[in-house]
């Protein structure tokens, strides 16, 4: 009885052993997994962070020196400027006189500190040779020399209307000539060639006008006006030089329209009238 007692105790001592050792080997095992873990873990850590640090290498630029870096800023920053002031150009804000020192924009000068660029011109250029005036500064002056010109140059030269006769002395030369009171040529035509070139217009009174014995003759001129004329201007600038100034003038009759030169002539701080036309 004893001795199934004593063996029986052996066997549950033997039983509890296996178990502990059991036991010991399992949570060994444990651990060891543990740690295998961990440095598997910490290998991909560090692969990880290798490669990425491969990469960023590859990827960043070599450093630049701090005036490398400046000159890259302002170029950078010229560059935005210039295409800005492009823009605003292209969209109409761009504004500016006609002599160039308009800003770059209606505020001021254009952003990031870039050079002024060229202004957009007025509507109207000043053309190269014009002597500083526009064309339209031109026709201002010509317009109304051209109608004092068609004024004057019918009533001296179509109806004699200037000329004043001898009514005292009514002597006539070949039916077609009267005595004037006026003292010679130049004084009959003074007012006239105070306007109109002498030179361009030296034979104007050509069978109007006869000197003969000390004494000036006018004849009785009447031939009208054309009924068709309607009206004329002087439409554009033709050319300009120190010497004479062309223009187009553009002259309406019922039946059409046509268009005639005219130019004035620098005399002085004045004007005389060079190419003529009267168009009625």
């Amino acid at each position: 009885m004893k001795k199934r007692i004593l063996m029986t105790a052996v066997l549950i001592f033997m039983v509890l052993g296996a178990g502990c050792s059991k036991g010991e080997n399992t949570q060994s095992e444990k651990q060891t997994l543990v740690v295998n873990g961990s440095e598997e873990h910490m290998q991909t850590d560090e692969t990880e962070s290798i490669d990425n640090n491969d990469i960023t290498s590859e990827t960043t630029a070599p450093d630049m020196t701090s005036s490398e870096k400046e000159a890259s800023d302002n170029t950078f920053s010229q560059d935005n400027a210039y295409t800005q002031a492009a823009d605003e150009q292209s969209a109409g804000i761009y504004q500016g006189g006609a002599s160039g020192g308009g800003n770059a924009s209606a505020g001021g000068n254009a952003s990031g500190g870039a050079e002024d660029l060229p202004v957009q011109l007025p509507s109207e250029e000043m053309a190269e040779g014009t002597n500083g005036r526009t064309e339209s500064e031109w026709l201002e002056i010509a317009q109304p020399l051209y109608k004092e010109g068609c004024d004057i140059a019918f009533r001296y030269l179509c109806t004699g209307s200037e000329f004043p006769f001898d009514r005292a002395n009514l002597e006539i030369i070949d039916k077609t000539y009267f005595l004037t009171t006026c003292g010679s040529f130049d004084d009959a035509t003074k007012q006239y060639y105070e306007l109109f070139d002498r030179e361009y217009h030296k034979n104007d009174f050509d069978g109007l006008l006869l000197e003969q014995g000390g004494r000036l003759y006018a004849a009785r001129a009447a031939r009208g006006m054309d009924m068709t004329y309607l009206s004329s201007e002087v439409e554009k600038l033709v050319s300009v030089s120190d010497d004479e100034v062309v223009f187009s003038v553009l002259v309406e009759y019922e039946d059409g329209s046509t268009e005639m030169e005219f130019s004035i002539i620098p005399d002085g701080d004045s004007w005389k009238i060079g190419k003529f036309t009267l168009p009625y």
